[in-house]
């Protein structure tokens, strides 16, 4: 696999096993497993996530950083795009069948911007959206 022209996404897990089945719940497809400190996955053709166990999530932050509990605080939002909104739907239940918990409302006027738009949490408290943009599916 080439890596050009990627994103890649990292992420704590306090729990690898759960953080790799709310992944493939939300329909992320698995990737190779490469070493016992991972989990990894790929939306499309370009997104990787890399949910990472603490020790060593945490031995890339600077030595006076330590690593935020998600259920308290957001940095970051992560937001993955979907054919249709149906495969939101899937995405979003599958996740839901995984452990994940219902995120918030992320577009208060969906109709207005031609979005169709739901989130997640997951286990760890990360803030998932996956959502469908009329618009951009016209080309």
């Amino acid at each position: 696999m080439e890596y050009k022209d990627r994103v890649i996404i990292n992420l704590p897990s306090k729990h690898l096993e759960a953080s790799a089945r709310f992944a493939t719940g939300l329909n992320l497809t698995p990737m190779k497993q490469t070493a016992g400190f991972g989990a990894m996955f790929q939306h499309g053709d370009r997104v990787m996530i890399f949910f990472h166990d603490h020790k060593t999530f945490g031995g890339w932050l600077p030595a006076d950083r330590k690593i935020a509990d998600a259920t308290a605080s957001t940095q970051t939002i992560v937001s993955l795009t979907a054919p249709t909104r149906e495969k939101v739907d899937e995405m979003i239940e599958g996740a839901i069948t995984a452990g994940a918990k219902h995120g918030p409302k992320m577009v208060p006027n969906e109709a207005e911007y031609g979005m169709y738009s739901r989130s997640v949490e997951d286990p760890d408290g990360h803030v998932f959206e996956v959502f469908f943009n009329e618009q951009c599916s016209q080309s």
